[in-house]
């Protein structure tokens, strides 16, 4: 996602070209470079117990192999699922398929991103400019879960409209989708898109007016969450991602503490070609 006006983006070179179209990622994924093992590469959860190395070649061809026998299996009758499992089918080294539902192809766009973004974000640093990422969720970026009515490109330029109002100049990163199931108060499951970002801090009391305009009906209990930038390769891969989970609020009985409200996440699978 970009924000920055045509004019911005001529004066901040390093960002110049990083607009996500078709024909750019064309371009990235045709760079065998990416599909590779070399830089860049990290640590996802450093320092936690839970620690693991980025995802090797190797294991992005094991994880598209298991897609495409997913999708053969329960997309079979399907022509959404069929038109991907052709689409998969497809993707071979100097010949790849350039879809969303592809890990290997989801991979080797997370390491352009990783490592542009980060060159681009040192350069800003070095001018002593104010980067901070942002977790962004905004309400309208919600729908029913059993019958999903939202026009994502809407839900784009709304918050682009936002993130301008309140100062921000640009913003770069992804989105993603959950899940959410509330086993307390009952009601349909709900899919809610979220926003991963870099951003240079605008000033002023910004965080609060973005968090009215982006949850004006409140129902959003952290809409904005703001974390220092450390020039990490893993905050950055965070924002390009295949993984998603499905959120269950619950309450949890142990004891040790009185009956409360918690949340269990669980990966399910989500293909977006």
């Amino acid at each position: 996602m970009h924000l920055p006006s045509k004019s911005e983006m001529e004066m901040l070179d390093m960002f110049e070209g990083l607009t996500i179209r078709d024909a750019v990622i064309k371009s990235i994924l045709n760079d065998e470079r990416w599909y590779g093992d070399g830089s860049p590469q990290w640590t996802i959860s450093a320092k936690k117990p839970w620690q693991r190395p980025s995802q090797m070649a190797a294991q992005a061809r094991e994880q598209h192999d298991k897609t495409e026998r997913l999708l053969d299996r329960h997309g079979s009758n399907d022509p959404y699922a069929s038109h991907l499992i052709k689409s998969i089918e497809r993707c071979h080294p100097n010949r790849h398929c350039g879809s969303g539902a592809c890990p290997e192809c989801q991979r080797a766009l997370q390491r352009w991103f990783v490592e542009n973004v980060h060159d681009a974000a040192a350069a800003l640093l070095k001018d002593k400019r104010k980067l901070i990422l942002v977790s962004i969720v905004p309400d309208y970026a919600a729908t029913d879960a059993t019958r999903p009515n939202l026009n994502w490109e809407n839900v784009i330029a709304k918050l682009c409209e936002d993130m301008a109002s309140v100062g921000i100049p640009w913003a770069i990163g992804g989105s993603d989708f959950s899940v959410n199931i509330d086993k307390v108060n009952g009601g349909d499951p709900v899919l809610q898109g979220q926003f991963w970002m870099l951003i240079e801090k605008p000033k002023g009391n910004w965080s609060d007016d973005l968090k009215a305009l982006i949850n004006s009906s409140g129902k959003i209990k952290k809409p904005l969450f703001k974390r220092k930038y450390a020039s990490s390769h893993a905050q950055l891969a965070y924002a390009i991602k295949n993984e998603f989970n499905k959120r269950e609020t619950y309450i949890k009985r142990t004891k040790l503490r009185n009956p409360h409200m918690n949340t269990r996440k669980k990966s399910f699978v989500a293909i977006f070609g």
